[in-house]
């Protein structure tokens, strides 16, 4: 038995539990009301949906048959489906606003369900989804009633030329194929097209939703189009979008963050009501890149006040903040906060710590940290062996060389022209005539000007000349 100290310590942890299992006694209490109690649980679900949707499971991408539910509740397993019948007539209106694909399922006698089309633009699988617009055509079925689901899966797997065919030819006024057209040219690098499809779009009267905007934002970034996404910014507040929706507020962030606006995008996360990872480390990005270290260290750290972790992405980025600024006490602590939460293994991860301190002219500990890493990409190998030769440290980038070599990682151009820079620093001509037949081998020479240059400059300080032709 807990005693009166324990029940008082436990005493939150008692409420918070009690309060999880009215909740749960809530949502499940309709399973076993009457037929009168259905509208009402459906309101209460749908609500409690939209609130925490991290509560539901999203079963649309494994649907096999159109009477499975869409959204099932993690805890009591209450089953929601977008296109009931007698869902509570505001839902529809808030799932679209929400940038949920309303009217998947739409059915005939004689059609199959769209949410077969709805699973390959989820899965991305382009020649599922052309079968099956194929067998749409072959059956005379109406193809309006699915260009919904055909323009979204074309879009997704980057056949944009058929589905702003598609979309012309139907003269859709649906945003969820809008959205998809758009978020299309952005994935695909064409932010020209993507915000000439969105003016199109405004121009034919169809109101963006919050996912609308994310993808245009994101063609303003690709193209540095500050100006628009100020626009953009504007009308999104005017219509309250950013309130609750994260993704919006971060992909605002980012696009200022990487057109040089830092004041602006910092201003826009302070006003985010809710900020997560992602924001933030737009932001400490946006700093680094402009080689702003310490804005982008006080961001880190706020950042770590509000309880909010960081993530590989993150760490990248202040490790290259430490880097330039040659902050070496605060790369070797972001070093220790990567071991204790086992992260270190990814690449990008691994070769910005190597850089770290390469740069801080720690290249022994640079060395140290490599050689622990499971994951050893030649990048990493790359930037040890070049700050050796920088620091006029040659023969440790031979041995450098060597053991990378004895570990089977492979060397690639960048690495061979540093390192026949060290043999002709150390005159070390039996090495380079080594590292030169590996080079002819792999027909590296044929079309790299800056390996032949390397080669030669090699040969040149060693006061030799090559066995084999160079040029």
């Amino acid at each position: 038995m807990l005693g009166t100290c324990d029940l008082v310590d436990h005493f939150p942890l008692l409420i918070a539990a009690m309060h999880r299992h009215l909740q749960s006694l809530t949502l499940a209490s309709g399973m076993a009301g009457g037929k009168d109690d259905k509208p009402a649980r459906l309101d209460l679900l749908w609500k409690d949906f939209f609130r925490a949707p991290s509560k539901w499971w999203d079963e649309r991408s494994s649907k096999r048959r159109p009477g499975e539910p869409d959204f099932k509740h993690k805890e009591t397993n209450e089953p929601l489906w977008m296109e009931k019948r007698k869902n509570p007539p505001w839902v529809r209106d808030e799932l679209i606003r929400r940038g949920y694909p309303v009217g998947q399922l739409i059915e005939t006698a004689d059609a199959f369900p769209a949410s077969f089309i709805w699973t390959c633009c989820k899965t991305r699988d382009l020649q599922r989804g052309t079968r099956l617009h194929h067998e749409i055509q072959e059956r005379g079925l109406d193809e309006k009633m699915y260009s919904d689901a055909l323009i979204t899966m074309y879009a997704k797997c980057g056949v944009l030329e058929k589905a702003q065919t598609l979309l012309d030819v139907h003269s859709s006024s649906s945003v969820i194929a809008w959205t998809a057209l758009i978020a299309g040219y952005a994935q695909q690098g064409e932010g020209e097209n993507a915000l000439t499809c969105f003016e199109r779009m405004q121009h034919d009267g169809i109101s963006p939703n919050g996912v609308t905007y994310v993808s245009v934002l994101k063609a303003c970034t690709l193209m540095k189009a500050l100006d628009k996404g100020k626009q953009l910014h504007d009308e999104v507040l005017s219509q309250g979008l950013l309130e609750h929706n994260i993704e919006l507020g971060n992909t605002l962030v980012d696009m200022y963050a990487k057109c040089d606006a830092l004041p602006q995008a910092h201003a826009v996360l302070k006003d985010l009501s809710t900020r997560d990872v992602i924001s933030w480390t737009a932001l400490i990005a946006g700093y680094t890149q402009k080689g702003q270290g310490q804005q982008a260290l006080e961001c880190f750290e706020q950042m770590q006040l509000e309880g909010i972790p960081p993530n590989a992405r993150t760490y990248t980025y202040i490790l290259k903040m430490c880097a330039e600024i040659g902050a070496f006490d605060k790369g070797k602590e972001i070093h220790a906060e990567i071991s204790r939460q086992r992260i270190l293994n990814r690449r990008i991860l691994a070769g910005a710590l190597v850089e770290m301190y390469v740069k801080c002219g720690a290249l022994s500990e640079g060395q140290s940290a490599l050689e622990k890493l499971s994951l050893r990409n030649v990048a990493s190998w790359n930037a040890l062996i070049e700050g050796y030769v920088k620091m006029g440290q040659e023969k440790q980038a031979l041995e450098c060389f060597e053991l990378m070599q004895s570990k089977n990682i492979l060397p690639d151009v960048a690495t061979y022209v540093c390192i026949l820079q060290a043999c002709g620093v150390v005159r070390a001509i039996d090495k380079g005539k080594q590292i030169h037949n590996e080079i002819s081998r792999q027909g590296l020479l044929e079309h790299n000007k800056e390996l032949g240059g390397a080669l030669a400059d090699m040969y040149a300080m060693c006061d030799a000349r090559p066995k084999h032709k160079v040029f």
